[in-house]
């Protein structure tokens, strides 16, 4: 077999390359060496004739048929007619394995670009991948001049070459960021530089055939740039990122609940970055095969995010942010309000942040909302007669009726489109007032710095979403009625009672009515893969320290530590009590407190035991409560004395 494949060789004139008459890297690799020599001898006029390969063409042709190809590289590179590859790099039938496609683009990871390619590494055995760019790219300069002038490729140029020219605005508008010149022709030279690192960025990333081959070895991928006007080639090497891309690649792209909650921050940059891919039409493509659905399965969902958006059928929004099956926690309704109290959309947003640990909340409105629409007309429309509304119609505009209404009151415009454009905007800021006044889960996680809500609108026309950031107001809104209440927050975790034999989720409504706020626990209960129903997450109320049951609430099984608000800041209750110094300080207001307690109930006309009864009392709740050392605990057990007397 090596014999033939030697004649092979011979036959296209393979071994005539081992001599450059340039100087490379000693460690270039052989077949990079072969292309350099290759396009050395075209750029000089130097090509070799097939009477130099010692046979004609039909001898080739036919020697090639009976032995198959063994081609020494792979050529990934544009359809421009311009750009002939095989002469370009003065090969011969049989050496180069030639992929071509307008822009040089990857496309897709299931299209025929990456199947190509791996057909070349995995059967031809082929040792080189080249993606070759070239200048006066068409491809690129369109994605260029639609990313400057904020063109949709699609709108411009149709579905078909919109989408050819829509891979190619990731590089493209990197280059209008990075390019030291402003000027055109400048920025399309170096997004088609950019363009070839994309492609070869995709290859690793879309292919594991292509990354294992490459970590073995056995392959290397070159990018390279053909000047349509001198012939010449540049030669750009490797992926300066080629490592950095290879750990991406072996990691594992979707979200389970292995993973650790990821901070907003984070998750905020994750939904901007797959907005831009989306508006420009560069989305990740996703492959959801078995494995991903089996991981998900058995290891559960960590969202990245939440989302309450509308339910409009033209906002796919697992689409709009470029996601991956299990990134995000989607609930919908008309107008993303938020709906009753008791109601199913604060459940779910609870259930998201309080139990699958979702860091970020974010309240999606968009242009154009027919559910903000109708609640407009209806607020202006007020005074006159109309058809019935229906009971549940009726309850959605009377929940968008607020923002409609300051909408109206706060727009210098008349115009309906104007108002309606407004009201959206301060519908998505309701949205997230109602949310922080109805859930003390929500509130809870937002006061501790746990979780961030933010508000978005999505835009029908162009697709791109304008992250508004969180509620201006959300300082006043998070510390509301905080100071109000009688008892502070209770700061242990939710304990799990093994005793109990099921577990319920509770309604966090309930909650909204006690005037305890319960805390929200960045740990968690983290279920069992196996486990059915979610644990609860609140209390209903109840005395503090009191032990939920089975018959308590139906079934929660959980206990609650009380902490009060003392001058050396939040004690535990039996921490107060047990305290030594309060102790000292209680038994000194009993015998100062004495002498005066005495006297107050002789004057009364009470008995002396009477008084001294009175003393030790005022002493007890001096010691309890008086929450200091000695500077303030003498007035009170006095004060304490004379009221009992």
């Amino acid at each position: 077999m090596d014999s033939v494949i030697q004649r092979v060789k011979s036959f296209t004139g393979q071994q005539q390359d081992d001599v450059l008459p340039i100087e490379v890297p000693a460690n270039t690799h052989k077949s990079i060496r072969k292309l350099m020599a290759g396009n050395d001898r075209y750029v000089r006029n130097a090509s070799q004739t097939v009477q130099e390969k010692q046979l004609n063409e039909h001898q080739l042709r036919r020697r090639l048929s009976t032995l198959g190809q063994a081609p020494w590289a792979i050529m990934v590179s544009c359809s421009d007619s311009r750009c002939p590859v095989e002469r370009v790099f003065d090969a011969s039938p049989g050496d180069l394995f030639v992929v071509r496609v307008a822009g040089n683009i990857c496309g897709s990871p299931i299209g025929g670009v990456i199947g190509s390619a791996e057909y070349g590494v995995e059967h031809l055995k082929s040792p080189v991948i080249m993606v070759l760019g070239h200048t006066k790219c068409g491809a690129v300069s369109a994605a260029v001049r639609c990313s400057k002038d904020c063109i949709a490729p699609g709108d411009h140029f149709g579905r078909n070459l919109g989408a050819v020219v829509g891979h190619i605005r990731t590089p493209a508008l990197e280059a209008l960021e990075t390019s030291e010149r402003p000027s055109t022709p400048e920025q399309i030279e170096h997004a088609i530089q950019l363009n070839v690192y994309h492609s070869m960025e995709q290859i690793l990333r879309w292919s594991t055939v292509i990354q294992e081959t490459v970590r073995q070895g056995e392959l290397e991928i070159h990018g390279g740039i053909y000047d349509i006007t001198t012939g010449k080639v540049t030669f750009l090497g490797q992926h300066p990122r080629q490592r950095e891309l290879l750990d991406i690649a072996r990691s594992v792209t979707v979200r389970t609940g292995a993973d650790a909650p990821m901070p907003a921050p984070e998750a905020l940059l994750r939904l901007q970055k797959g907005n831009s891919r989306y508006v420009i039409g560069d989305v990740d493509h996703k492959i959801v095969d078995t494995k991903v659905r089996h991981a998900l399965v058995q290891k559960g969902q960590r969202p990245l995010a939440a989302m309450l958006g509308c339910a409009d059928s033209r906002i796919p929004i697992d689409y709009v942010f470029d996601t991956n099956p299990g990134d995000l926690f989607v609930v919908r309704n008309a107008g993303s309000t938020c709906g009753a109290i008791a109601g199913g959309i604060i459940g779910s947003l609870e259930y998201g942040v309080g139990h699958l640990k979702t860091q970020l909340l974010v309240v999606l409105g968009h242009t154009q909302c027919g559910a903000v629409a109708a609640a407009m007309e209806a607020h202006l429309t007020s005074d006159k007669k109309g058809e019935e509304v229906p009971e549940g119609l009726r309850c959605l505009l009377e929940r968008l009726h607020p923002p409609v209404k300051m909408a109206v009151e706060q727009s210098d415009s008349t115009a309906m489109g104007d108002r309606v454009s407004l009201a959206i905007e301060l519908n998505v800021w309701h949205t997230i007032e109602q949310l922080l006044e109805s859930s003390t889960v929500l509130h809870g996680a937002v006061t501790q710095g746990i979780l961030q809500i933010h508000g978005a609108i999505y835009d029908l026309q162009t697709g791109r979403v304008r992250f508004m950031g969180e509620h201006p107001k959300l300082k006043q809104l998070v510390h509301k009625d905080i100071d109000s209440m009688d008892i502070t927050t209770p700061d242990g975790d939710w304990k799990r009672d093994t005793t109990c034999g099921s577990q319920s989720t509770a309604a966090s409504s309930k909650r909204t009515h006690s005037k305890q706020v319960a805390a929200f626990d960045p740990v968690g209960i983290v279920p069992d893969p196996g486990q059915k129903t979610p644990a609860a997450w609140g209390n209903d109320g109840g005395a503090p320290g009191q032990k939920k049951s089975d018959a308590d609430d139906d079934g929660k099984c959980f206990e609650l530590s009380w902490y009060v608000q003392t001058k050396h800041g939040r004690q535990h209750l039996k921490d107060v009590i047990l305290d030594q110094n309060n102790w000292i300080a209680g038994v000194t207001v009993a015998l100062v407190s004495v002498p005066l307690s005495i006297s107050l109930g002789i004057a009364s006309g009470t008995t002396p035991i009477r008084g001294v009864a009175t003393a030790i009392f005022g002493g007890l709740c001096a010691g309890i409560f008086g929450s200091s050392d000695y500077n303030i605990v003498g007035p009170a057990g006095a004060l304490s004395g004379m009221l009992m007397s």
